[in-house]
């Protein structure tokens, strides 16, 4: 089942109701981040974690590294 937010909120709400094997999120979303809405919602749910941004800060890719992301993709993403 997949699922769809268009904020950090929702996205908490929808992993916690979906329970998704692969969650992908952009770093920067309005309420919550994606990186403390992942955080957020290890603590209901066990998925794998895609971080998809435009920004190059190491803090930021530090902190997926932390959360134990899957992957961390630089945009704009060429297939």
């Amino acid at each position: 089942m997949a699922g769809e937010a268009r904020n950090g909120e929702e996205g908490l709400e929808k992993i916690i109701e979906l329970q998704p094997d692969v969650v992908l999120s952009d770093i920067m979303m309005p309420k919550l981040s994606g990186l403390e809405m992942i955080r957020k919602a290890q603590e209901f749910a066990r998925f794998k974690s895609v971080i998809l941004t435009s920004y190059a800060e190491f803090e930021y890719a530090r902190e997926a590294i932390e959360l134990k992301a899957y992957q961390y993709v630089m945009k704009p993403v060429d297939m």
